[in-house]
């Protein structure tokens, strides 16, 4: 029960800043663009509360922090099923909201909120509602091209797991959605290998990215229970960016929502390093803890608290 009355406060707090930073988060070009649109699911989302209380910067985001809100419960219950105890799950969600990638997500006007929401709720329903669950992956191809990546690692899953059926269903959606919207795969051979490290350095802090690779390692080599369908989305949208990246430019906005919601497998990972530890052996682990989530703190502080900072430089127009 501790873990779950922290959730909660933790949905309430994160509900609290976004919404006092979102009220003075004024739209940018790309932002407008979308905004202004004459048509598509995203700018009817980002209009929807526009239309009953009027134009504010906090009714054209509200509908984005509400959808990011949501997916911190879903990450708690898919965590939670991983977990060995609820606390991990909690610490994952934790470092989930702290994540600068994600905060971002959570006030911009992009459908990374509506793919992580929609892939977390799939994760959850698959073992629960089977035809639910393969109803909203075949929906879900018809919205954004970003459900070709999610299509994809659930093949690779439904193979791993002889699953025949959901490899069928998974494969239907990939041809769906890769009719729909294609896949960009012209221009030149060039590598932009370290573009995307940096970028995904960025997302999730350089340190939690170390921790998110180790997560992935320690899942796929050293762990013995069978691999989970998290691991799959997460892994292979990972791997599948990193191979491309060699080739060519991404639009990392499409891989990242699946990385990000892998933040249980690097918790899980290092809570089982830290357990079969004496306690007298757990001053490092306890340290880079510390240190990490240290630093995502101080990221989230000046995300949401930058305004200030303003007034220490000489133009602070």
């Amino acid at each position: 029960m501790r873990a779950h009355w922290l959730l909660l406060l933790l949905i309430y707090a994160q509900a609290i800043f976004l919404i006092l930073y979102a009220d003075g988060f004024h739209l940018s070009v790309d932002e407008a663009a979308i905004f202004y649109a004459q048509s598509g699911w995203l700018p009817l989302l980002a209009s929807a509360l526009s239309e009953l209380f009027g134009p504010s910067n906090l009714a054209v985001r509200l509908p984005f922090i509400v959808i990011h809100l949501i997916n911190l419960l879903l990450l708690y219950l898919v965590a939670r099923d991983l977990a060995r105890k609820p606390i991990d799950a909690w610490l994952a969600v934790l470092i989930y909201a702290l994540l600068p990638g994600v905060n971002s997500a959570a006030l911009l006007i992009n459908a990374a909120g509506v793919v992580m929401l929609l892939t977390l709720l799939f994760i959850w329903l698959l073992p629960r509602n089977r035809l639910l669950a393969l109803a909203l992956l075949l929906g879900a191809s018809f919205l954004h091209e970003a459900f070709l990546l999610l299509a994809l690692a659930v093949v690779a899953y439904g193979l791993y797991r002889r699953d025949w059926p959901l490899a069928i269903v998974a494969a239907t959606g990939f041809a769906i959605t890769l009719g729909l919207y294609g896949f960009d795969a012209r221009g030149r051979p060039e590598g932009h290998f370290v573009d995307v490290f940096g970028l995904y350095g960025a997302i999730f802090s350089p340190l939690i990215f170390l921790a998110y690779i180790y997560g992935l390692y320690w899942f796929a080599i050293r762990s013995e229970r069978s691999l989970p369908l998290l691991w799959f989305v997460s892994a292979t949208v990972f791997i599948l960016s990193i191979l491309l990246s060699l080739r060519q430019s991404l639009p990392l906005e499409d891989f990242a929502p699946y990385a990000v919601i892998g933040t249980p497998l690097l918790v899980i990972a290092f809570m089982n390093s830290w357990r079969i530890r004496l306690p007298g052996f757990r001053r490092v682990h306890s340290w880079a803890a510390g240190v990490s989530i240290g630093s995502l703190v101080l990221l989230s502080a000046l995300t949401f608290f930058n305004k200030p900072l303003y007034l220490l430089t000489d133009r602070p127009t």
